[in-house]
């Protein structure tokens, strides 16, 4: 970052006078217009980041090295699983950018909720095969005992499947320009999350629990919106028919 810093500091403010013509900078109204929405997008994307490592933190603040080890194990699975929600959307997207853009609301709300409905299918059968084959396959790798969490090793396959479809439901709002309203969407149950992590975590299993919560609590907001939005769309394109 240093050696950036001064490249960008000496070498780089040295060619840009010899080459190109310098002119101030106007602040004007579009500045604070762009800064505003740039903001949004900031707070956006760190709250995605920052909610999904709470139950994380509060396990490094009250237990000990041995508990924060087996927490990232365990909840390992369940991180995977939010990343194929990631890959599985991304063929879609531009699918759904085209249905939107032509107003075929209707269309954008069968393939959404198949989407949703599909992930949660697959995250039912990977869970079921976590708990008889995957959670002995993780003690094989890690050389650990996990025998006292294999139940919820296969439950957080599932926070897993509620994280990754707030994924997908998030990209589908923010097709239909819906950004500020995801920014309360994620606020709500952070903060629930943090009340409730200060009152529960002592153990291990607390944390889990607070994961648990969390993914779940995040899940029920967005796809409760989602659907409000929607029907109201197909609600509004019917009366225009």
């Amino acid at each position: 970052v240093v050696v950036y810093l001064l490249v960008l500091i000496f070498l780089d403010r040295y060619y840009c006078k010899k080459n190109y013509r310098i002119e101030k900078i106007t602040i004007t109204k579009e500045t604070f217009k762009l800064l505003k929405d740039s903001t949004i997008i900031f707070l956006f994307s760190f709250l995605t980041l920052f909610i999904a490592n709470i139950s994380r933190y509060f396990v490094d603040l009250r237990l000990d090295d041995i508990a924060q080890g087996y927490f990232s194990i365990i909840i390992l699975p369940a991180s995977l699983i939010t990343l194929l929600a990631q890959f599985l959307i991304q063929p879609f997207l531009n699918n759904f950018v085209y249905l939107n853009k032509n107003n075929e609301i209707i269309q954008y709300q069968k393939k959404s909720y198949r989407l949703i409905f599909s992930l949660f299918i697959l995250g039912i059968i990977i869970s079921i095969l976590m708990y008889y084959i995957g959670s002995p396959i993780l003690e094989l790798i890690f050389n650990i005992d996990l025998s006292k969490y294999y139940i919820y090793i296969s439950l957080l396959i599932i926070s897993g499947i509620c994280n990754g479809a707030v994924s997908i439901i998030s990209n589908l709002l923010t097709i239909l320009d819906k950004i500020k309203i995801q920014l309360v969407l994620f606020i709500v149950p952070i903060f629930i999350t943090i009340i409730y992590s200060v009152i529960s975590i002592h153990t291990l299993k607390d944390s889990l629990n607070s994961y648990m919560f969390l993914m779940l609590t995040e899940f029920i907001l967005f796809f409760l919106y989602y659907t409000y939005l929607v029907k109201k769309e197909v609600k509004i394109k019917n009366e225009k028919s």
